[in-house]
């Protein structure tokens, strides 16, 4: 079992299927800080989780090093849990500063197996080519990657 610690709904995207797009007005945004998200793990614990995916939009408040910090401590808390991010994409060397603090998985959706399709759903700044690029750095790095297609897209 996994439990999901939703720690932010900041994201500085604004893919337009997503309820957390940059632009979406309506919604209550929120961050959760580090206490915050150990509460959330300590009872996800006593439940009998032993994933925590910490998922969020990307979010440039949560700086490289505040996402190593959360990963240590939960870690060093939480020994025998596997951590998850599903955080988006990042540069090589910020995959690499997450693997080596400690964490186990990275789940990153492409959406979609086509360009065209994916240019529908996403503006032009993101591009297909560099999510699969991402996926490939994850998977070198030494994580279990775990990839998903949207089903019943709006387009």
């Amino acid at each position: 079992m996994r439990g999901l610690i939703e720690f932010t709904n900041y994201c500085k995207n604004d893919c337009y299927y997503c309820g957390i797009r940059c632009s979406n007005k309506n919604i209550s945004r929120y961050r959760l800080n580090l206490e915050q998200i150990l509460e959330c793990a300590d009872l996800g614990y006593k439940l009998g989780y032993r994933t925590f995916v910490l998922q969020g939009g990307e979010d440039n408040y949560f700086t490289d090093d505040k996402i190593v910090e959360i990963i240590k401590s939960l870690k060093y808390k939480y020994d025998d849990c596997a951590i998850t991010l599903s955080i988006g994409e990042k540069s090589y060397d910020s995959y690499k500063k997450f693997f080596h603090a400690g964490a186990d998985r990275y789940l990153l959706r492409h959406e979609t197996a086509t360009e065209e399709h994916y240019k529908k759903l996403h503006p032009k700044n993101l591009k297909l080519s560099n999510r699969i690029n991402c996926l490939r750095d994850l998977k070198e790095i030494g994580y279990q990657v775990g990839a998903g297609l949207m089903v019943d897209s709006p387009y």
